[in-house]
């Protein structure tokens, strides 16, 4: 797809965190803009479907999920979580009531989440921010929310971050009946949350790993991958939690906490397959032989080169079905793979011109009403000057 803005591409291009199949069309939160877009994934069309009633920042939703015929956002920097029906073509909000912190307790806050799980049996919906140190409850039905804070008392002050009122939680899961295990990334071991009880719990493990930035599971075999303090770091677990091999691919000391070098494993014909997002090379574990390499193949896929054994900066890699999707962070370019066919299609998505200037404009307005300085690194002096003439802020 032609791209008509290579002036400031950024301002236009469609790019996002996560996205979700429904009948031929992908949905997902906008990156840039504060929107939900749909595209139609044979035709490349894009179509902006709502706005979030929230402020015009980036990022403000990051991870969508499906139940029924309704499509929930997970918020990032955003204050509720935003649940879409597709049916009604409507949106309503559950405050999770931490923007402004809770009452009675100090430096508390989920100015950003890190990690979700619906459970949809119950119609619950676990959020934990890195800026909160605790599990948020919010019911989808009734609307309330309840804080799971009291296991924090568990961690020693070493495991948490920011002044004490910091927890980093990575990403992926484990499924065990009731029980949701999720990795920390500032302490060797698991959170474990019943979701019956609502009880919370620490899992320590038998490995040399001081974080874990993700975990995921096939085969019998869990794959771990460190962060932070075992950046570059690795081990492969039984499925009860016991350690069969570990791995170190790079040594780097003194990395924070919220540092991770992979996304969550991606899972393909039994391999584990890790995407990078601080490195610049897929690496493939085979459980089999139980061997961890840069993977060749897919390096040259997304690397477009037969010749060059590296990959650009990854924004977003996700497995739907048969089909691998990436989105490139330095350009926002698009790739699906199709895992059966071996083929692959590379292309951008624009987002519609009326859309991005129309948040430009509100953007725009914040911006002058603060003081705050721009340059047109981020945004087209164009569109700025379109977007100034249409505020009447003067």
């Amino acid at each position: 797809m032609s791209d008509k803005h290579n002036s400031n591409f950024s301002n236009y291009r469609l790019y996002t965190s996560d996205i979700l199949e429904n009948n031929g069309e992908l949905y997902m939160p906008i990156g840039m803009w504060n929107g939900v877009a749909k595209v139609n994934i044979f035709s490349k069309e894009v179509e902006v479907i709502c706005k979030f009633d929230d402020a015009n920042i980036r990022e403000l939703f990051k991870w969508i999920v499906k139940i029924d015929d309704k499509i929930l956002f997970m918020p990032n920097y955003a204050k509720s979580m935003a649940i879409y029906s597709l049916k009604s073509k409507t949106i309503e909000y559950i405050n999770h009531g931490l923007s402004s912190g809770i009452e009675g307790e100090k430096n508390v806050s989920l100015s950003q989440v890190v990690q979700y799980y619906v459970d949809k049996k119950r119609n619950i919906t676990y959020l934990m921010g890195y800026s909160y140190p605790g599990i948020v409850m919010m019911d989808m039905v009734s609307k309330k929310c309840t804080y799971i804070n009291d296991w924090i008392k568990l961690l020693d002050d070493k495991h948490l971050s920011g002044n004490g009122n910091r927890i980093y939680v990575g990403h992926g899961y484990l499924e065990r009946g009731n029980d949701v295990f999720f990795p920390l990334q500032s302490y060797g071991g698991l959170l474990k949350l019943n979701t019956e009880t609502q009880e919370v719990s620490l899992i320590s493990l038998d490995t040399s790993l001081r974080g874990i930035g993700s975990i995921s599971e096939n085969g019998g075999y869990i794959c771990l991958v460190g962060a932070g303090k075992s950046y570059g770091d690795l081990a492969v677990l039984t499925s009860n939690f016991e350690l069969i091999e570990e791995f170190t691919l790079f040594k780097q000391e003194n990395k924070d906490d919220y540092m991770m070098p992979f996304f969550q494993p991606v899972v393909i014909d039994d391999i584990f397959y890790l995407f990078p997002i601080d490195v610049d090379s897929i690496y493939e574990l085979d459980t089999n032989k139980m061997q961890l390499a840069p993977s060749k193949f897919y390096n040259k896929l997304f690397s477009g080169s037969e010749y060059i054994d590296s990959v650009p900066p990854i924004h977003m890699v996700k497995k739907i079905g048969c089909k691998l999707y990436l989105i490139m962070r330095n350009d926002f370019k698009w790739f699906i793979y199709d895992i059966k066919t071996r083929c692959i299609e590379d292309f951008y998505l624009n987002l519609p011109t009326y859309f991005v200037q129309d948040n430009m404009i509100s953007r725009v307005k914040n911006i002058i009403e603060s003081d705050t300085i721009i340059s047109e690194e981020e945004y087209s002096l164009d569109c700025f000057i379109q977007s100034i003439t249409a505020t009447n802020v003067f």
